[in-house]
């Protein structure tokens, strides 16, 4: 995709008001988690990718400047509150934001910002939990994994005693239980697959509210043509192998790779399923509703990152617009 119309700001395009306006805005969203506990997963989906598109049109160095006093800023209110979480959103919330903001700026493509920032947010979730483990990595795994066990048992106590029985219909116990053991099993997978998503939609907000300002300037490739690296199919080959070591403890590491790695691969299938939406120009409502069924189905999940892994092999993109090359030209000899 060609870039030569972007254009950045020089200092001159907006009154120092707007500007002034902009950055308090920023300063409000990315503050606000550290005085309404509890909403930082949410607001990690979407807030840094909205932050660096407020700040791409202000000079880069004043960004940078005003995403490092909000780092320390946040830090010191978060250290006298006496608030890890708190301090680990501040670190998540401006790194993305500053990843993205690099990025489109010195035009990287949309899957390069958004592994970086999948990974970046891994590391920084497993570096929170090593250092509030004192680095015993294996017992605060296991009391988390007891907390979360305890949490569904008292929701399923709840829900029985708000259905007015005192234990539950043998196949709704199983069914529990079964999500219990599901969601144990899985995770650290979960959480870190978590952290991939947040990735996605931060790039994905940053993009349409970017598309929203500056229509064919963005600096973003379309997310229809996103194509994720052949290389990403070794580690997600090597987690699939650890799945079937005999030792229990590698296996498991092995699945939860897996998952995180398959919900990578799940956001290359979106993209090849947006490109056959767009190259069949298949109406706005259909698209919708597929989507819905999708995600409401396991296996429809399955076959976006099945599609998504096929991608790296097939490149449906360039299959079919070879096609609809060899169509026009037949037409014409016709």
């Amino acid at each position: 995709m060609a870039f030569k119309h972007v254009k950045y700001y020089s200092g001159g395009r907006e009154s120092g008001p707007l500007v002034a306006v902009k950055l308090l805005i920023c300063a409000v969203m990315l503050l606000l988690p550290l005085f309404a506990p509890g909403t930082q997963s949410l607001m990690l989906l979407f807030i840094p990718g909205f932050t660096a598109c407020m700040l791409y049109e202000i000079a880069f160095m004043h960004a940078l400047g005003f995403l490092s006093a909000i780092f320390f800023a946040g830090s010191i209110l978060s250290y006298l509150a006496g608030r890890a979480d708190a301090a680990l959103w501040i670190v998540q919330s401006t790194g993305t934001a500053l990843l993205i903001l690099t990025g489109i700026r010195y035009l990287k493509d949309g899957p390069d910002i958004f592994l970086k920032n999948a990974l970046f947010l891994c590391l920084t979730t497993f570096a929170a939990f090593a250092v509030g483990s004192g680095f015993d990595l294996s017992g605060a795994y296991k009391n988390a994994v007891n907390a979360m066990s305890d949490e569904i048992e008292a929701s399923i106590r709840l829900y029985a005693a708000g259905s007015g029985q005192e234990s539950l219909p043998p196949e709704l116990a199983l069914w529990f239980q079964q999500i219990k053991e599901v969601i144990i099993h899985f995770f650290a997978g979960i959480v870190m697959t978590s952290m991939v998503l947040a990735s996605f939609f931060n790039v994905a907000v940053c993009r349409r509210c970017l598309y929203g300002r500056l229509r064919d300037a963005v600096p973003l490739s379309r997310f229809s043509e996103w194509r994720l690296p052949e290389w990403l199919v070794w580690p997600w080959i090597a987690a699939g192998i650890g799945c079937f070591i005999p030792h229990s403890q590698y296996s498991m590491i092995g699945e939860n790779a897996l998952l995180v790695f398959t919900a990578v691969f799940l956001v290359g299938g979106m993209s090849v399923a947006q490109f056959l939406f767009e190259r069949f120009s298949v109406p706005r409502w259909i698209r919708w509703t597929t989507w819905l069924l999708i995600g409401i189905q396991w296996y429809g999940l399955l076959l976006l990152s099945a599609m998504g892994l096929a991608d790296v092999w097939v490149d449906f993109r360039k299959r079919f617009a070879l096609r609809t090359e060899e169509g026009q030209d037949n037409h014409t000899d016709q």
